[in-house]
């Protein structure tokens, strides 16, 4: 009886093995190929049912995708651009985008290890698979530059590769006196660097820090783009403590063409003067269009100083030069791609600093008056001549926009080298207006004095021009979520807000107190609302659902 039950069982185990659905050979010579780099798994793949299934995390990850594993319905999600891959342990279907798709073999879990079809999960990434039965070699093909070898780095790895490259700059007038800081790094071992030229605008000379205490002066500018805010350098191989370098650490460029949304990054510079800080986030519009220029937006924080920084990814390369940031807008940030540099002949030896802002480029550039009287309400023209070889353009520049508009004409059809620049009074005050080319960035200033206005119900002799006397935001709307900051004069306020009730609430109360209307202005990133109070000042409401800021700007 005994010998007949050890049949039976022996029987049971037999059945078992030859209906079951999964035939597991462990392969430890199979390999696999990602554009000609062969990857390694701690676990080796396995032939399973005639399938090659290789560890899901690592050939997820090598192929650039994000994983993500959802225990509750053993789900396993890899994400890449705009394409997003599930698969499920034992299921026999995959989804790409939500479509399914077949599986000859669904995914298991074998010695505590989540095993995935290699062809499969390459496939639905649009790459290109081949068996070579002979070498029992899986070949991957992406299509992409992606290096399948690039290991991604912690922060603190980062920190240790790319801040050597990184340095702290200062700028100084013609008195030797600093007037700025900001950052920069280097792109050739051979000492040239780059940082942004508002920087060095306007400056004599400019010298270098770097991590290990070494200081040393700036050469040359080899280029610069004042449009771009980029400027290209050069710095001397010879501190000023006499000690001589053979070359600088350099960063490894990236490739800001290929770059993603929701992608890491890591910022590194030196803000308020801290020398090479490093912050992270995400980028978070890869073609962010802004006075049209392309930026890269990004949440890793930018403070004053950091400048010039660089924006790195998860691989150590740099994306981007670090550049602006919106005061109290949280995690908005902007950097200059990369890719712009690459485009510029850096072997060039350019010219001594405190020379670059003085080159002759025998452009010229003229203007019709430099000093301009307008009312409020009212628009002047002034003559702009520009003439020049090659390509060029003119643009107009106010730090006082509140203040002044202006707008550009049409060339003169008599004459192609003049174009009218309209300029338009918003409010009393002093501005100053900058005409410059990408040729010449000196550039012509125009003072324009703002008046009252001259006549209709905005007239002074109706209204005479007392101090503004208006209900303030908070007192009308209660909201004081994040209070708020005063600028230039005591007369720009900002605002959080999360609804327009408040804002609606508020323009209500204006009108009622006697604020006409005067015009309405609207562009990509916000909307204005210009008011008139009884006391001929002009109040400014600008609503950017961007930002999701109220700026109010009232007269003092």
């Amino acid at each position: 009886m005994k010998n007949k039950r050890r049949i039976i069982s022996l029987l049971i185990v037999i059945v078992t093995f030859l209906t079951s659905n999964i035939v597991v050979f462990a392969n430890n010579d199979i390999k696999v190929y990602l554009d000609d780099k062969l990857l390694t798994f701690d676990v080796s793949p396995q032939i399973i049912d005639g399938r090659t299934m290789v560890p899901m995390r690592k050939i997820f990850e090598s192929l650039g995708a994000v994983v993500t594993w959802d225990e509750n319905s053993r789900t396993v999600t890899g994400k890449k651009g705009d394409t997003t891959v599930n698969v499920t342990i034992d299921s026999n279907v995959l989804f790409k985008n939500s479509v399914p798709r077949a599986l000859d073999v669904a995914p298991v879990i074998v010695d505590g290890r989540t095993l995935v079809p290699v062809r499969a999960i390459a496939e639905s990434f649009d790459c290109k698979v081949e068996w070579v039965a002979q070498s029992r070699t899986v070949k991957i093909e992406t299509g992409e530059n992606f290096d399948a070898t690039k290991e991604k780095l912690t922060a603190s790895e980062i920190a240790e590769r790319v801040s050597q490259s990184v340095f702290y700059i200062e700028v100084y007038d013609n008195k030797k006196n600093a007037v700025a800081s900001g950052s920069g790094f280097f792109v050739t071992s051979d000492g040239v660097a780059v940082t942004n030229y508002h920087v060095i605008e306007d400056t004599s000379s400019a010298q270098i820090t770097m991590t290990n205490g070494d200081v040393f002066r700036v050469e040359q500018v080899i280029a610069f783009d004042k449009a771009l805010d980029i400027a290209i350098i050069r710095i001397s191989k010879t501190a000023l403590s006499g000690k001589t370098v053979s070359g600088f650490p350099d960063v490894e460029m990236g490739d800001s063409d290929t770059i993603k949304a929701g992608q890491t990054i890591y910022a590194i510079g030196s803000p308020a003067g801290l020398q090479n800080t490093i912050s992270n986030g995400i980028i978070s519009n890869v073609n962010r269009q802004l006075e049209g220029n392309s930026f890269i937006q990004i949440t890793a924080a930018i403070s004053h100083g950091s400048s010039g920084g660089a924006l790195v990814n998860e691989y150590g390369e740099v994306l981007g030069i670090t550049s602006a940031g919106i005061e109290d807008a949280e995690n908005i940030g902007f950097a200059i791609p990369i890719n712009i540099i690459k485009a510029f002949d850096l072997t060039t030896q350019g010219k001594p600093y405190n020379e670059f802002l003085h080159e002759d480029s025998g452009f010229i550039l003229e203007l019709s008056e430099t000093t301009v009287n307008v009312a409020v309400g009212e628009t002047k023209e002034v003559l702009v001549y520009a003439e020049g070889k090659g390509k060029w353009s003119i643009y107009w520049d106010t730090k006082q926009e509140y203040i002044v508009d202006c707008d550009w004409g049409d060339w003169l059809k008599e004459n192609e080298s003049v174009c009218n620049l309209k300029i338009t009074g918003l409010r009393e005050g002093v501005a100053t207006v900058t005409v410059f080319s990408n040729v010449d960035f000196k550039g012509v200033d125009i003072t324009v004095h703002v008046t009252p206005a001259k006549n209709g119900y905005y007239a002074s002799e109706y209204y005479p021009s007392s101090k503004v006397s208006v209900p303030t935001y908070t007192s009308v709307t209660g909201d004081k979520s994040t209070g708020f900051k005063q600028y230039e004069e005591n007369d720009l306020y900002i605002y959080r807000y999360y609804s327009n009730d408040p804002i609606l609430k508020y323009i209500e109360v204006l009108m009622t107190s006697g604020c006409k209307l005067y015009t309405t202005e609207k562009d990509n990133e916000a909307t204005a609302f210009y008011y008139i109070t009884p006391q001929n000042r002009m109040i400014c409401i600008a609503v950017s659902a961007i930002y999701s800021e109220v700026w109010i700007y009232i007269p003092r």
